[in-house]
């Protein structure tokens, strides 16, 4: 049986859960676009407010990239 998160040492933690740091992609901002306007197509009754915000939209910093869609 295999371990439980919390009963991990940090060493196995990087091993399953390594995070990379990337330098600054200048298509971010247009992912970010595509993202918010597919939300606000799917969003639309709401009439929501979407922001880029966070790592990714600050142009010329060095980030671990993840990336999080999650289903609604």
């Amino acid at each position: 049986m295999s371990k439980r998160l919390q009963d991990m040492t940090l060493e196995e933690l990087w091993e399953l859960f390594p995070i990379v740091l990337t330098p600054h992609n200048p298509e971010w901002a247009i992912w970010a676009k595509e993202e918010m306007r597919l939300l606000s197509d799917i969003l639309s009754s709401y009439d929501p407010i979407i922001n880029h915000i966070g790592s990714t939209a600050i142009k010329g910093i060095i980030l671990a990239s993840v990336i999080h869609r999650q289903r609604i």
